[in-house]
């Protein structure tokens, strides 16, 4: 009887362990398997982000068809060459053609000039006002 006793405490224990050893083993796989969609959502995050700075770049960098690009002064700025006072109207007709080439709007040619004028053209700019800027560029010159 005592060996039946100690037959049966043993198989109760055995039966004891293996439920403690499943219970551990199905716990563990929760954990994999939550640590995965962790994972998983955060790597959907991640290409979300990236998916919407694509198409954030490519709304800026797509025009509609027949319509002017996006002015922008750094790249109107890199298509000109630089201002030379000795030779101001062969500058300003190759400006006017640049920007005719480009689209540009009048409204913009203020703001390239400006910031292509050195010295003397410079001083001269400075000196005039606003309205005097856009009138005269706006006006056809006379060369």
């Amino acid at each position: 009887m005592k060996q039946e006793k100690e037959l049966e405490f043993a198989r109760l224990k055995q039966k004891e362990e293996f439920e403690l050893t499943k219970l551990k083993l199905e716990a563990e796989e929760r954990d994999r398997v939550r640590e995965a969609e962790e994972r998983d959502k955060a790597r959907k995050a991640e290409l979300t982000l990236e998916l919407k700075r694509l198409e954030l770049s490519q709304a800026q960098n797509v025009t509609v068809l027949g319509a002017a690009p996006a002015f922008r002064l750094e790249n109107a700025i890199t298509l000109l060459p630089k201002f030379n006072e000795q030779n101001v109207e062969e500058y300003l007709i190759g400006f006017e053609k640049v920007a005719e080439i480009n689209n540009w709007l009048q409204v913009c040619y203020a703001s390239v000039l400006h910031a292509m004028l050195v010295g003397k053209g410079l001083k001269v700019f400075a000196e005039l006002s606003t309205e005097d800027c856009k009138t005269i560029l706006n006006s056809k010159p006379p060369y």
